[in-house]
Protein backbone atom coordinates (compact mmCIF):
# COMPACT_ATOMS: atom_id res chain seq x y z
CA UNK A 1 0.00 0.00 0.00
CA UNK A 2 1.09 3.25 -0.61
CA UNK A 3 2.38 6.04 1.59
CA UNK A 4 -0.17 8.71 1.98
CA UNK A 5 2.48 11.13 3.71
CA UNK A 6 3.42 13.80 1.43
CA UNK A 7 6.59 13.69 -0.18
CA UNK A 8 9.37 15.91 1.20
CA UNK A 9 11.17 18.22 -0.91
CA UNK A 10 12.38 21.85 -0.75
CA UNK A 11 10.13 24.79 -0.51
CA UNK A 12 10.32 27.46 -2.64
CA UNK A 13 11.97 30.30 -1.52
CA UNK A 14 10.37 33.67 -2.18
CA UNK A 15 12.14 36.79 -3.25
CA UNK A 16 11.96 39.39 -0.04
CA UNK A 17 13.78 41.74 -2.89
CA UNK A 18 11.14 44.29 -4.48
CA UNK A 19 12.13 45.11 -7.97
CA UNK A 20 13.94 48.44 -7.99
CA UNK A 21 12.62 51.56 -9.16
CA UNK A 22 12.29 52.64 -13.17
CA UNK A 23 14.29 55.59 -13.30
CA UNK A 24 12.57 58.33 -15.23
CA UNK A 25 15.18 60.06 -17.94
CA UNK A 26 16.90 62.80 -17.07
CA UNK A 27 15.45 65.06 -19.78
CA UNK A 28 13.08 64.49 -22.56
CA UNK A 29 12.51 65.43 -26.49
CA UNK A 30 13.16 68.57 -26.25
CA UNK A 31 10.97 71.79 -27.77
CA UNK A 32 14.11 73.92 -28.47
CA UNK A 33 14.53 71.82 -32.05
CA UNK A 34 15.61 74.40 -34.31
CA UNK A 35 17.33 77.52 -34.86
CA UNK A 36 14.16 79.41 -35.06
CA UNK A 37 13.19 78.05 -31.62
CA UNK A 38 16.61 79.15 -30.07
CA UNK A 39 15.70 82.80 -31.06
CA UNK A 40 13.49 82.83 -27.76
CA UNK A 41 15.97 81.20 -25.97
CA UNK A 42 19.10 83.66 -26.78
CA UNK A 43 17.99 86.19 -24.92
CA UNK A 44 18.58 84.47 -21.69
CA UNK A 45 22.83 83.80 -22.57
CA UNK A 46 25.80 85.89 -22.13
CA UNK A 47 26.90 88.34 -24.76
CA UNK A 48 30.42 89.29 -25.19
CA UNK A 49 30.70 91.42 -22.25
CA UNK A 50 30.64 87.61 -19.96
CA UNK A 51 33.45 86.37 -18.04
CA UNK A 52 33.94 83.73 -21.03
CA UNK A 53 32.40 85.72 -23.88
CA UNK A 54 29.69 85.33 -25.70
CA UNK A 55 27.79 81.96 -24.25
CA UNK A 56 27.65 78.88 -27.09
CA UNK A 57 24.36 76.83 -27.82
CA UNK A 58 22.83 74.69 -29.73
CA UNK A 59 18.99 73.83 -30.20
CA UNK A 60 18.54 69.83 -29.93
CA UNK A 61 18.75 68.40 -33.57
CA UNK A 62 22.28 69.94 -33.82
CA UNK A 63 24.08 67.19 -34.99
CA UNK A 64 26.67 65.93 -32.24
CA UNK A 65 29.75 66.96 -34.72
CA UNK A 66 29.03 70.28 -34.99
CA UNK A 67 29.08 70.48 -31.22
CA UNK A 68 31.93 70.54 -28.72
CA UNK A 69 32.80 67.74 -26.23
CA UNK A 70 32.16 69.96 -23.38
CA UNK A 71 28.41 70.48 -24.10
CA UNK A 72 25.90 70.20 -21.00
CA UNK A 73 21.92 69.51 -20.85
CA UNK A 74 21.04 72.61 -19.47
CA UNK A 75 17.49 73.67 -18.53
CA UNK A 76 15.37 77.01 -19.91
CA UNK A 77 14.30 77.77 -16.60
CA UNK A 78 17.71 77.62 -15.12
CA UNK A 79 19.25 79.72 -17.81
CA UNK A 80 16.71 82.44 -17.60
CA UNK A 81 17.75 82.38 -13.67
CA UNK A 82 20.88 83.30 -14.16
CA UNK A 83 22.88 79.65 -14.56
CA UNK A 84 25.29 81.24 -17.13
CA UNK A 85 28.82 79.37 -17.32
CA UNK A 86 31.28 80.10 -15.86
CA UNK A 87 29.14 78.91 -13.03
CA UNK A 88 29.92 80.81 -9.83
CA UNK A 89 32.05 79.34 -7.05
CA UNK A 90 28.68 79.50 -4.75
CA UNK A 91 26.71 77.07 -7.30
CA UNK A 92 30.01 74.90 -7.70
CA UNK A 93 30.07 74.57 -3.56
CA UNK A 94 26.64 73.79 -3.87
CA UNK A 95 27.01 70.99 -5.76
CA UNK A 96 29.90 69.32 -3.92
CA UNK A 97 28.49 70.21 -0.65
CA UNK A 98 25.16 68.74 -1.18
CA UNK A 99 26.98 65.63 -3.75
CA UNK A 100 24.25 66.19 -6.61
CA UNK A 101 24.23 66.49 -10.15
CA UNK A 102 22.90 69.99 -11.58
CA UNK A 103 19.76 68.84 -13.57
CA UNK A 104 19.04 67.14 -9.68
CA UNK A 105 17.86 70.34 -8.80
CA UNK A 106 14.70 71.42 -9.95
CA UNK A 107 14.00 74.93 -11.83
CA UNK A 108 12.22 76.20 -8.59
CA UNK A 109 15.42 75.78 -6.54
CA UNK A 110 18.16 76.96 -9.58
CA UNK A 111 16.19 80.65 -9.05
CA UNK A 112 15.79 80.09 -5.38
CA UNK A 113 19.87 79.62 -5.46
CA UNK A 114 20.21 82.69 -8.52
CA UNK A 115 17.46 85.35 -5.60
CA UNK A 116 19.94 83.81 -2.54
CA UNK A 117 23.25 84.56 -4.41
CA UNK A 118 21.69 87.92 -5.80
CA UNK A 119 20.14 89.04 -2.53
CA UNK A 120 24.21 88.20 -0.87
CA UNK A 121 26.22 90.14 -2.97
CA UNK A 122 23.97 92.97 -4.36
CA UNK A 123 22.12 93.46 -1.07
CA UNK A 124 23.46 92.75 1.86
CA UNK A 125 27.41 92.93 0.61
CA UNK A 126 28.31 89.68 1.64
CA UNK A 127 29.79 86.60 -0.50
CA UNK A 128 26.89 83.65 -0.73
CA UNK A 129 27.94 80.55 1.24
CA UNK A 130 26.92 76.82 1.64
CA UNK A 131 27.20 77.97 5.24
CA UNK A 132 24.32 80.33 5.20
CA UNK A 133 22.39 78.95 2.55
CA UNK A 134 21.64 75.99 5.20
CA UNK A 135 20.79 78.13 8.13
CA UNK A 136 17.48 79.33 5.94
CA UNK A 137 17.04 76.08 4.00
CA UNK A 138 17.63 72.73 3.95
CA UNK A 139 17.47 69.79 0.58
CA UNK A 140 14.36 67.23 0.20
CA UNK A 141 14.04 64.54 -1.97
CA UNK A 142 11.25 65.70 -3.96
CA UNK A 143 10.57 62.58 -6.42
CA UNK A 144 12.92 59.57 -6.08
CA UNK A 145 12.18 58.45 -9.43
CA UNK A 146 12.89 61.56 -11.35
CA UNK A 147 16.54 61.36 -12.34
CA UNK A 148 16.26 65.55 -13.03
CA UNK A 149 14.11 68.16 -10.94
CA UNK A 150 14.29 65.39 -7.76
CA UNK A 151 15.56 67.74 -5.24
CA UNK A 152 13.87 70.70 -3.87
CA UNK A 153 14.86 73.70 -1.41
CA UNK A 154 12.76 74.09 1.59
CA UNK A 155 12.89 77.10 4.21
CA UNK A 156 13.26 76.59 7.52
CA UNK A 157 10.26 77.39 9.86
CA UNK A 158 12.53 78.42 12.74
CA UNK A 159 14.51 80.93 10.50
CA UNK A 160 12.28 81.75 7.86
CA UNK A 161 11.28 84.73 9.61
CA UNK A 162 14.71 86.34 9.63
CA UNK A 163 15.15 86.76 5.91
CA UNK A 164 13.29 88.31 3.12
CA UNK A 165 9.92 86.35 1.64
CA UNK A 166 11.65 83.78 -0.56
CA UNK A 167 8.48 82.06 -1.92
CA UNK A 168 8.54 81.38 -5.62
CA UNK A 169 6.17 80.16 -7.67
CA UNK A 170 6.28 76.26 -8.48
CA UNK A 171 8.47 75.19 -11.34
CA UNK A 172 6.87 74.80 -14.99
CA UNK A 173 5.59 71.25 -15.77
CA UNK A 174 7.21 69.64 -18.23
CA UNK A 175 10.55 70.98 -17.45
CA UNK A 176 12.07 68.61 -18.82
CA UNK A 177 11.67 68.68 -22.24
CA UNK A 178 12.44 72.64 -22.62
CA UNK A 179 16.45 72.28 -22.84
CA UNK A 180 19.82 72.61 -24.90
CA UNK A 181 23.07 72.14 -24.99
CA UNK A 182 25.52 74.64 -23.94
CA UNK A 183 29.12 74.47 -24.02
CA UNK A 184 30.40 74.99 -20.64
CA UNK A 185 34.66 74.77 -21.49
CA UNK A 186 35.59 72.42 -18.80
CA UNK A 187 33.39 69.20 -17.84
CA UNK A 188 32.25 68.19 -14.53
CA UNK A 189 30.82 64.94 -13.09
CA UNK A 190 28.50 67.18 -11.28
CA UNK A 191 27.06 68.58 -14.17
CA UNK A 192 26.88 65.53 -16.55
CA UNK A 193 23.34 64.07 -17.15
CA UNK A 194 22.48 62.48 -14.02
CA UNK A 195 21.37 58.69 -14.69
CA UNK A 196 19.30 58.40 -11.04
CA UNK A 197 17.98 60.49 -8.51
CA UNK A 198 20.21 62.07 -6.18
CA UNK A 199 20.54 59.91 -2.73
CA UNK A 200 20.28 61.58 0.35
CA UNK A 201 22.79 62.65 2.94
CA UNK A 202 23.34 64.04 6.83
CA UNK A 203 24.57 67.47 4.95
CA UNK A 204 21.43 68.13 3.69
CA UNK A 205 19.65 69.61 6.89
CA UNK A 206 19.19 72.68 8.17
CA UNK A 207 22.64 73.79 10.48
CA UNK A 208 21.53 77.14 12.16
CA UNK A 209 24.49 79.99 12.36
CA UNK A 210 24.64 81.39 15.67
CA UNK A 211 27.97 83.21 15.43
CA UNK A 212 27.36 86.84 17.12
CA UNK A 213 29.13 88.46 14.72
CA UNK A 214 26.60 87.69 12.15
CA UNK A 215 24.35 90.45 13.41
CA UNK A 216 25.16 92.87 11.02
CA UNK A 217 23.45 90.36 8.62
CA UNK A 218 20.79 89.61 10.09
CA UNK A 219 19.99 92.95 10.68
CA UNK A 220 20.38 93.90 6.71
CA UNK A 221 17.99 90.96 5.97
CA UNK A 222 15.83 92.15 8.82
CA UNK A 223 15.56 95.60 6.42
CA UNK A 224 15.11 94.28 3.60
CA UNK A 225 12.07 91.80 4.78
CA UNK A 226 10.69 95.34 6.45
CA UNK A 227 10.83 97.06 2.85
CA UNK A 228 8.79 94.53 1.40
CA UNK A 229 11.57 92.85 -0.89
CA UNK A 230 10.23 89.50 -2.02
CA UNK A 231 12.30 86.93 -4.28
CA UNK A 232 10.36 87.74 -6.90
CA UNK A 233 11.15 91.15 -7.16
CA UNK A 234 14.81 90.04 -6.93
CA UNK A 235 14.66 88.12 -9.84
CA UNK A 236 12.75 91.29 -11.52
CA UNK A 237 15.93 92.75 -10.81
CA UNK A 238 18.60 90.41 -11.75
CA UNK A 239 16.75 90.00 -15.28
CA UNK A 240 16.51 93.47 -15.59
CA UNK A 241 19.80 94.29 -15.06
CA UNK A 242 21.45 91.34 -17.47
CA UNK A 243 22.39 89.91 -14.09
CA UNK A 244 23.91 86.15 -14.15
CA UNK A 245 23.77 85.43 -10.37
CA UNK A 246 24.96 81.79 -10.53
Amino acid sequence: MASSRPKKGKKKLQSSAEPPLAFEPAVGRSVVLNQEAMGKVRPALATDFNEWGKTVAWPTSCASINRTVTEVHILLDALWAGLIPPFSSFFNAVLSHYQIHMLHLDPQSITLLAVFAFVCEAMVGIAPSVALLRHFFSLHLADPRQCSGCLSFQAVATTAGSGIDFELPPSVREFQQRWVFVDVSVLSPLISLPSAPAVPSSGWGHERLADPRLAYIWLRLKRLKDLGVTAPMVVKEFIRRRVAPL
